[in-house]
């Protein structure tokens, strides 16, 4: 099953309050998964039996299981179960058990989680981020959108450098030369520039990344005149 570019908020369940799945395999991309209770425990976002589950490029958050908002609320499976990949996504209570790629969990900023009715979980929430959430341009960098592919709200997949976590894309661009989205260009971000100034393959994964915020220029190169801007970034006026 391919859960994707979807929205799924505001369902009660005794287990897997947003989704679950106990067959096959269950993949779940570009999506947002939260604000789901799970009255009996275990995985209120995802509450995953089957073989195979991948979750890539998602935001899973607020989801209460039994009272609680840790990881397992968010995302559980059975212990047994080692074919699974969590990568570039935003869980509540991350702590690095699960394993994968730049995943965190940090608080997505949403624009208005409870809506005007004041209640979370209700068909008038916004849980579109806001432009100072960490969610944006954090996806995968070697993520291409297929043709056509659009976010929750029929928007391009991706608007910025990278695509963002969660099922709708922010209008919030990345500053140039800001690779690691903290909002300041500092030396890790130089170290970064280093390595997309060496890359030989503009095709390898993640070098669209690189000329989307080194290529100062526009010249489809990164070189030594990008690098002359970078460092005015780098160390201000």
């Amino acid at each position: 099953m391919l859960v994707e570019n979807s929205l799924i908020a505001g369902n009660i369940g005794e287990s897997g309050g947003g989704l679950s799945a106990h067959d096959g395999a269950l993949d779940v991309i570009g999506s947002t998964i939260a604000y789901n209770v799970a009255t009996q425990g275990g995985g209120a976002g995802i509450n995953a039996s089957t073989n195979l589950l991948g979750v890539e490029n998602s935001l899973i958050w607020q989801n209460v299981a039994s009272g609680m908002l840790h990881q397992g609320a968010q995302i559980a499976f059975p212990s047994s179960q080692d074919d699974y990949t969590i990568s570039y996504t935003n869980v509540q209570g991350w702590n690095g058990y699960y394993g994968g790629m730049e995943n965190f969990g940090l608080d997505p900023v949403f624009t208005d989680p409870e809506g005007p009715d004041g209640i979370p979980g209700t068909e008038d929430d916004d849980l579109r981020v806001t432009p100072d959430s960490p969610c944006i341009n954090r996806g995968d960098p070697a993520f291409v959108p297929l043709d056509g592919e659009l976010d929750l709200d029929r928007d391009p997949r991706v608007k910025g450098c990278r695509v963002d976590v969660g099922a709708y894309e922010s209008d919030a661009g990345l500053a140039s030369g800001d690779y690691d989205i903290d909002r300041d260009v500092d030396l890790r971000d130089f170290a970064e520039f280093q390595d997309c100034f060496r890359a030989s393959d503009v095709n390898s994964d993640g070098f669209d990344t690189c000329l989307c915020t080194f290529d100062l220029h526009e010249d489809g190169v990164i070189d030594s005149a990008d690098y002359a801007v970078f460092w005015t970034l780098q160390i201000g006026p």
